[in-house]
C-alpha cells in the first residue's frame, strides 16, 4: 500500500512538473510573438507622456494585456502613486489610443491572449 502511494505521488509530481514546463513554454512563445507590438505601444505611450510632461514608463514596470491576437493592448502603470490605464487598438497597421469608455467596451468583448507583469507569477 505504501509503495502504491509513493509511486502515485511521484507520477503526480512528474505530471505537474510537465504541465508547468508546457505553460512556461507557451508563455515564452507568446512573449516572442507580441514582443514588437508591445514595445511599439510602450513607445507610443511614452511619447504621449512626454508631451504631457509626465515621467516615462518601462515595460518591466507596466502591466500588459494583449487581446484579440494583438488588436488591443491594455497597459497599467503608476504615475505619482496613481493607477493609470491606456488601451491601444490596431488600425491600419499602427496603434492608436482609445478613449476610456470605448476601450472598456471593447475589452469586455475581447479575448485575452497574453498577460505580462500582472498577477501572481
Amino acid at each position: 500500500m505504501r509503495f502504491k502511494f509513493i509511486v502515485l505521488l511521484i507520477l503526480s509530481l512528474s505530471f505537474l512538473s510537465a504541465c508547468k514546463d508546457d505553460y512556461e513554454t507557451k508563455q515564452a512563445i507568446l512573449k516572442e510573438k507580441y514582443n514588437s507590438v508591445i514595445n511599439q505601444v510602450i513607445k507610443l505611450e511614452n511619447e504621449r507622456l512626454k508631451r504631457e510632461n509626465k515621467p516615462e514608463i518601462t515595460r518591466e514596470e507596466t502591466g500588459i494585456v494583449v487581446y484579440n491576437k494583438g488588436t488591443l493592448i491594455w497597459l497599467l502603470y503608476y504615475v505619482d502613486s496613481k493607477e493609470v490605464t491606456a488601451t491601444y487598438q490596431k488600425e491600419n497597421n499602427k496603434y492608436v489610443l482609445l478613449p476610456v469608455n470605448e476601450a472598456s467596451n471593447k475589452i469586455e468583448k475581447s479575448n485575452k491572449d497574453y498577460v505580462e507583469n500582472l498577477g501572481a507569477k
